[in-house]
């Protein structure tokens, strides 16, 4: 509840408007499963809906982000085509991406990863083996489909490194769209 209740308060604020209100108060009504009024439905209908019926997966866990209605905002913002591939593997639009784990026998950061800025459809990262997390990094990577920790974990990572070449292109993500790919992410 704590990211709702982060909302919730920041549209509380006096420089938001009564639409802001009202627009934040829909999306929690839909998101706990609460029964939406025709104004309340309108609302989120006008703010674009990206949400996602959990029964409509494909193979490979592919799912399709219906385009906003609208572009109100400063930023141009679109929904994207996203499908799972592989655990590492990715389709964004028409382009596949991988997420290339590779290990560093070093650890100048004191970290256990780095992200790298992705070149062309690899979004790389080096795996610091030096450093006692790395090693359980990497370790991950063979056991992923034995042991459910390590899918999570890798699944976090691969999560992170999307959401961040998400945040970097050109047209603006909308964060509602990150947040669903995120998702997608963590529960495939």
């Amino acid at each position: 509840y704590t990211p709702t209740v982060k909302k919730m308060s920041k549209a509380a604020q006096d420089k938001k408007t009564d639409d802001d209100r009202k627009f934040e108060i829909a999306q929690y009504r839909e998101e706990f499963g609460f029964t939406l009024s025709a104004d309340e439905k309108k609302i989120l209908k006008s703010e674009g809906d990206i949400s996602v019926d959990k029964n409509k997966k494909t193979k490979g866990g592919s799912v399709q982000t219906p385009a906003s209605k609208t572009t109100n905002s400063k930023e141009n913002q679109t929904s994207i085509a996203f499908k799972i591939i592989d655990w590492n593997m990715y389709k964004i639009g028409d382009k596949k991406y991988t997420v290339e784990f590779t290990p560093f026998d070093d650890d100048p950061v004191n970290l256990p990863y780095e992200i790298l800025s992705h070149e062309g459809t690899t979004l790389r990262l080096y795996v610091y083996t030096k450093n006692p997390n790395g090693k359980i990094l990497m370790d991950a990577i063979s056991s992923k489909s034995k042991n459910k920790s390590s899918k999570l974990l890798l699944n976090l990572i691969v999560s992170e490194v999307i959401v961040l070449f998400l945040e970097s292109r050109t047209p603006k993500v909308s964060k509602k769209d990150i947040q669903s790919i995120k998702e997608i992410i963590l529960n495939g």
